[in-house]
């Protein structure tokens, strides 16, 4: 399969935040099949929306490794660079960067840096670019969310953590590990309730910052039964080969109640009061 930049700008997208609109392959249907059918991508049915979803698939780092050498970001700026000097034979596209920064919402009225004191309001967030460094006092309570409609929606969440502290709600892409990296505040993560969630706290989160706590609602157990999300489940494990082994012992709880009960649990369940999972 030839590469070419669309693909790579998709696939960096896909890379960044784990899942994104079956939409982005609309330029290229070939191109998602192809993805779906050796493994690199997944598609399914979006929670509370009308269209699919697609998410990485079990052999998406793989693919990465060996058609771009485990370096997209280089890859788009290279080509980029050389798609605007074929347009407007100009080297002043050489600075021209992918848009990069970290997606946060909070109500706290939080200096994120240089005096910058932010609030937001319910259905909005706030994007910061990675030029600007985001110095955030230690003791600010930083959440982590997997999916962005639960950033827009953290108003409905904030009740579930520590009333007592200042918040800041960070979607995980790219730019959320390389803050919490270094960073000295307290950091919970909030996950979907399943296999996936549950790798990717494992596998990604902790491998930029060992300290972070992976956040169990007390009423985790209950909330699980109550949602009909039994083919959600299977699908997962199907997608996933059923062969993920936690390591953690929340991650161990998490998966030994979803073989339980044969269910998951998006976190959509608490931000947007989620029942069905289809």
């Amino acid at each position: 399969m030839s590469r070419s930049l669309n693909e790579a700008v998709v696939l960096k997208k896909l890379e960044d935040i784990d899942v994104i609109s079956k939409s982005e392959f609309s330029s290229n249907k070939n191109l998602l099949e192809e993805l779906k059918k050796i493994g690199v991508i997944d598609i399914f049915k979006s929670i509370g929306k009308r269209g699919n979803s697609v998410r990485r698939g079990k052999f998406f780092e793989k693919y990465i490794e060996t058609q771009y050498n485990s370096n997209l970001k280089g890859f788009i700026e290279i080509n980029s660079r050389g798609e605007l000097l074929k347009a407007f034979g100009d080297d002043k596209a050489k600075n021209i960067t992918p848009q990069t920064g970290v997606y946060l919402w909070t109500d706290d009225d939080v200096d994120i840096g240089n005096g910058n004191i932010i609030s937001c309001k319910k259905g909005t967030s706030l994007f910061v670019h990675h030029s600007m460094k985001i110095e955030i006092a230690d003791d600010v309570l930083i959440i982590g969310v997997e999916n962005f409609e639960t950033l827009m929606n953290a108003i409905n969440i904030k009740h579930l953590f520590d009333k007592n502290r200042k918040i800041v709600f960070m979607f995980r892409n790219i730019g959320f590990l390389e803050y919490i990296k270094n960073s000295k505040n307290r950091i919970l993560y909030f996950p979907d309730y399943d296999i996936y969630g549950v790798k990717i706290y494992e596998t990604e989160i902790l491998k930029y910052n060992q300290n972070v706590i992976l956040f169990v609602p007390p009423n985790l157990e209950a909330d699980l039964i109550s949602v009909d999300s039994k083919k959600r489940y299977f699908e997962d494990l199907e997608s996933i080969g059923g062969k993920y082994m936690a390591v953690t012992e929340v991650g161990q709880l998490i998966l030994k109640l979803n073989k339980e009960y044969q269910k998951v649990l998006p976190q959509e369940f608490y931000s947007v009061n989620l029942s069905k999972v289809k």
